[in-house]
C-alpha cells in the first residue's frame, strides 16, 4: 500500500506498521478491511436514515410553529405536563359538554411520563382512578345489566335492536366513578408542540440493532389491563387469561366514551351534551353548526362499534 488519506493528509508507508510478508497475513489484512467496509457500510446507512428521520422532525416542527403563531383564538393553555392552565369559558357557544377531561397519560420515561394520566373537572386537576371505570348497558343495543358493570366481568354481545326499547346506540356508556367524561383531540395540537422537541431528542438515543420488544410468557391465570393516549384520546383494554387462553377481552375506545348514550340515571354522553343548543339557520337541512361539534370530537365510530 503506498498511503493512506487520513485527517492529517497522506501517511507514508514508512508510518505504517508492516505484517509479515506471506499470502495468509496478506489475506488476513483483507478480511479486516472487508469486514471494516461492511460495519462502515451499515453504520452510513442507519446515519443516513437517522439524519433523514430529524430532517422530517424539523419539518414538522416548523408547520406546528407557523399554525401556533397563526392562531388568534386561544382555546386551551397547557404546562409541559400536560396540565391544564387557562380555558376559554365562552359558555355560551355551542359545542361544550360537561367539561369533565381524561387523560391516561403517554410516553413513560424515567419517573413520569411526558403527559400524566389524570382528569380536569371544574377547573382542579386530580389522579386517575382506574378502578372506577365501569360501563353502563342501559341505552345500548347489547347484553347485560342495565346499571354500572366492572370492565373484569363485562360482554360485548349485541341484541336486535327491538329487543331493549330503552336503546338507541350500538355504543355502550363508560363512566369515571359514575361520572362521564370527555376525551381526546382538545389539546393535541398543544401536545405536539411539547411532542415533537422530545422526538427530536429520543432519535439521536436510538440504537441500530438494540432490542426493542420486550418477550414475555402468557401466565396460566391471570388478568390485567392497557391504558395509552391514542391518536383520538384515551384508549383502555382489559384481558383475562384463563389456562393459558383468552377468556375475556374488552375495549373501551375514545369514540366511546365521547360518544356514550344515556346511563340508568338518563344523563347524557358528551357528544348530546354538546349538541345542546347548536344553531340551525333558516332552510337548513344538514346544520353546519352540527357538522362542526360532531367532527371536533374527531370520531371513528367503526372502532367503537366493533
Amino acid at each position: 500500500m503506498g498511503g493512506l488519506v487520513g485527517r492529517k493528509g497522506l501517511l507514508e508507508q514508512a508510518d505504517l506498521v508492516t505484517p509479515e510478508p506471506g499470502i495468509a497475513n496478506e489475506q488476513a489484512w483483507i478480511d479486516v478491511i472487508q469486514k471494516m467496509d461492511l460495519v462502515c457500510a451499515e453504520l452510513l446507512h442507519h446515519q443516513v436514515a437517522l439524519e433523514k428521520k430529524n430532517a422530517e422532525l424539523e419539518q414538522a416542527q416548523q408547520f406546528i410553529t407557523a399554525v401556533l403563531s397563526a392562531m388568534t383564538d386561544v382555546l386551551m393553555v397547557c404546562d409541559t405536563r400536560s396540565v391544564v392552565l387557562e380555558v376559554d369559558v365562552e359558555r355560551e357557544k355551542p359545542g361544550r359538554a360537561s367539561d369533565r377531561f381524561l387523560s391516561y397519560g403517554s410516553y413513560p420515561q424515567s419517573g413520569e411520563p411526558l403527559f400524566v394520566a389524570g382528569i380536569r373537572e371544574q377547573d382542579e386537576s386530580a389522579g386517575l382512578n382506574s378502578d372506577g371505570i365501569q360501563e353502563d348497558l342501559s341505552h345500548a343495543w347489547m347484553q347485560g345489566s342495565s346499571g354500572l358493570q366492572s370492565l373484569w366481568e363485562g360482554v360485548t354481545r349485541p341484541v336486535p335492536p327491538n329487543k331493549r326499547s330503552s336503546a338507541y346506540a350500538w355504543c355502550k356508556a363508560p363512566r369515571l366513578d359514575g361520572n362521564l367524561m370527555e376525551v381526546g383531540a382538545l389539546t393535541r395540537l398543544l401536545e405536539m408542540a411539547i411532542l415533537v422537541p422530545v422526538m427530536e431528542e429520543w432519535v439521536d438515543q436510538l440504537q441500530p440493532g438494540a432490542s426493542f420488544c420486550t418477550q414475555a410468557a402468557i401466565p396460566d391465570k391471570g388478568r390485567g389491563y392497557g391504558m395509552i393516549e391514542a391518536a383520538r384520546g384515551s384508549l383502555g383494554q382489559w384481558l383475562k387469561v384463563r389456562d393459558g387462553r383468552i377468556e375475556n377481552y374488552q375495549i373501551i375506545a375514545p369514540t366511546t366514551w365521547n360518544f356514550s348514550p344515556r346511563d340508568q340515571q338518563g344523563v347524557p354522553g358528551p357528544l348530546e351534551q354538546a349538541l345542546v343548543g347548536a344553531p340551525v339557520e333558516p332552510g337548513e337541512t344538514e346544520p353546519v353548526a352540527v357538522q362542526h361539534i360532531v367532527r371536533s370530537f374527531d370520531p371513528c365510530m367503526v372502532c367503537t362499534v366493533h
